[in-house]
Order: structure tokens, then C-alpha cells, then sequence
């Protein structure tokens, strides 16, 4: 819970509503208010001209994994007002242009900051500063391509990005200075197809090759394609995994699960679907849902075997983390320390892809 405690006496009829909000963070948190004269927005707004957008600065909505919740997309959301100064979540540390907005459903809060910097703490949150240089500026280009791709597809939204890894991990700060100079050497850049930045897809760790996107999104994308990738160096290239039946039954609404098998597999190998049996039904589900409703920790990849049953659940063996499409972290950084710089990185993960700055697109 955050107490917001507002120096501004306009602002006063708010205060009996703004006590639980979206985020969790320390007991109390005092935040100035600043007023604001807009009054509703709508949170499906769409530019029809891209010459007005502005990609040199991100929208983020700020979320806590103990309680997510975004708008809903026909939401009509109220702008509130701006948080002065610097917005503390659970220790995270927020800076930047911080608005708060509230609907039916609660209350959210939009950081506002230079592209650069927002690309300098995603590269510290989804990787750290002993990685190779190579690897962190691999990270730079990929995280900027992602972010400028959201930027250009819902430019007038109300956010483009989560800071969650639904999106890319975003927790404020701007890192080292190690990180801090990978993201200057290739500022700007961004990955491109046909002229048009690409939709960056990355991962965690692969199996050996990374997945088609068409298996995971139901998207086909030309510069996505399954390559070879060396994931050795990651601690989840290899995983164990013991299920219960009651995990299963509670993911996916199924009583009494006695049986768990393998249905489908991709073409990469990887498992496509499960047949889930019990006691009311049986039912096929996508490995790819599975994986959220179990949680990702639980089943890390879909690359596994059943390696063995019993009365109570499975025990699986398996590889990898993450959905697999698109670059691996820990393969880029086996070739990075086997020499191998960030373009060509990028070429091998996202082939037939052209380095372009934003600014010139």
C-alpha cells in the first residue's frame, strides 16, 4: 500500500481515493501532486500520421509483479496529476516524467523518459555488467529495436511498454557505466527489415535453435527464423522438473488429473501440446499457455521430455528459458566471447536484418 500525502490543497478531493494503487512498494511513500488540466483519455487512442511521433521518448507503465493489472483497452482513464520527484517501488527507484491516472478499476502510473535512458536500465534489468561488451550492446540494439517498434505501433496510447517482462524488464536506474557506454556507442540504432524497424522477439536461453514465431505469436515474421544457438553457458541449459497432478488441476481447471502426455511437437522439436486427463474431461493445451498459467519458473521452455510418471505427477527434463523466439541472451554471449561482435550477433539471430538509426527512418 502507498500513503500519498499531496502539498497541493487542489487535490484534496482525490485523497480519500487514491490509497491503494496498482504497485506495492515501502509502507509509505509521501508524493507531490502536481494539477493537471486534462481530464480524460482514452486508452486506444491511434495516430494516423507517423510524422508527429515522438520516438526519442518512451511511455512505461509502472507494474509489480504482486498485483498486475494494466487497462483495459476500451478503459476511459482520468489523468490525476504528476508525481515530483522520485517514485520508489519495492526499492526500485523511478525518475523521469511520472503521471498518474486512474479508471473504474484503480490506479496506474506512466514514466515518461528519454529512449537512452529507458534502453540503459532495461539493459542492466535483463542482463548485468560482468557480461561481455559485445553482449551488452547486442542487448542495447535489441531492447531499442523493441521499445521503438511499440513506440511506432500505438504511438498516442497511453503507455507503449510495461516495465514486467511481458514487455522488457524496466527497473529504473541507468545502470553501470559499463552498460551506460554500450548503450551510447550504438545510440540510436535500431534493427530494420524492408525499411521497417522489425519486431525484436529475445529470450533467455534457446535448446540448441531458437523456435519460429509462428508456433508461439501465430505470426510469421521473414527475419525470425529457427537458427542454431549455443546456450551452453546458461545455468538453465539444462533443467529438472517434478509437477504434481495438483498444479495441473488447478492451472487449467481439470479434476482429478491422472495422466499427462505429449501431444504435438513443433518442427524445432520442441512440445507443442499436452493431453491433460482427468477424472470430468480430457483436454489438449498449448504448451506456450501452460507455461504462464503454471508459471514460468515451474516450466521454464517447451523444449522436454516426460521423464517419468507416477500416482502424484511427472518429472520432466528439459531445456532453456523463455518462448525461444528471436535472439538468445546466453547464446549471444557465447559468441560474444568467441569473438564475435554485436553486428554480427544481430545478423545471426535476426538474418537479412539491416542496422539503421531511428532518426533517419
Amino acid at each position: 500500500m502507498l500513503i500519498y500525502n499531496t502539498l497541493n490543497k487542489r487535490l484534496s478531493i482525490f485523497a480519500a481515493s487514491i490509497i491503494f494503487i496498482l504497485i506495492t512498494s515501502i509502507p509509505t511513500l509521501a508524493i507531490e501532486l502536481e494539477t493537471t488540466s486534462d481530464r480524460e483519455i482514452d486508452a486506444n487512442l491511434t495516430l494516423v500520421s507517423n510524422n508527429s511521433i515522438n520516438i526519442n521518448e518512451i511511455k512505461v507503465l509502472i507494474t509489480d509483479a504482486r498485483n498486475f493489472r494494466i487497462p483495459s483497452g476500451n478503459s476511459i482513464i482520468e489523468k490525476i496529476g504528476r508525481i515530483k520527484g522520485m517514485l520508489n517501488v519495492n526499492g526500485l527507484k523511478y525518475s523521469g516524467k511520472l503521471d498518474m491516472y486512474k479508471d473504474m478499476q484503480g490506479t496506474y502510473i506512466v514514466n515518461s523518459i528519454p529512449i537512452e535512458n529507458y534502453v540503459k536500465s532495461v539493459v542492466m534489468s535483463e542482463l548485468s555488467d560482468d557480461w561481455s561488451f559485445e553482449a551488452l550492446k547486442t542487448q542495447a540494439v535489441i531492447a531499442r529495436t523493441y521499445a521503438v517498434n511499440h513506440i511506432l505501433t500505438k504511438p498516442n496510447s497511453l503507455y507503449h511498454l510495461t516495465s514486467s517482462t511481458d514487455n522488457q524488464m524496466y527497473k529504473g536506474g541507468q545502470g553501470s557505466a559499463m552498460v551506460s557506454r554500450a548503450v551510447d556507442i550504438t545510440a540510436g540504432e535500431v534493427l530494420t527489415y524492408d525499411g521497417k524497424v522489425i519486431v525484436a522477439y529475445y529470450h533467455s536461453t534457446s535448446s540448441g535453435k531458437t523456435e519460429i514465431p509462428d508456433e508461439v505469436f501465430h505470426k510469421h515474421y521473414p527475419y525470425l527464423k529457427s537458427v542454431k544457438s549455443d546456450d551452453s553457458l546458461s545455468p538453465m541449459s539444462s533443467w529438472t522438473r517434478e509437477i504434481p497432478y495438483s498444479d495441473f488441476e488447478a492451472a487449467v481447471n481439470i479434476k482429478d488429473v491422472y495422466q499427462v502426455t505429449i501431444y504435438s511437437h513443433t518442427l524445432t522439436g520442441r512440445v507443442r501440446s499436452l493431453k491433460i486427463s482427468g477424472s470430468d474431461k480430457d483436454a489438449i493445451i498449448e504448451t506456450k499457455d501452460l507455461r504462464k498459467l503454471l508459471g514460468w519458473k515451474t516450466l521454464p521452455s517447451t523444449m522436454f521430455k516426460i521423464e517419468e510418471t507416477s500416482d502424484k505427477g511427472i518429472t520432466l527434463k528439459g531445456s532453456g528459458y523463455g518462448h525461444g523466439v528471436g535472439l538468445s541472451q546466453w547464446g549471444a554471449l557465447k559468441m560474444s566471447r568467441d569473438g564475435e561482435n554485436y553486428r554480427k550477433i544481430l545478423s545471426h539471430y535476426y538474418p537479412g536484418t539491416t542496422i539503421k538509426l531511428y532518426d533517419d527512418l
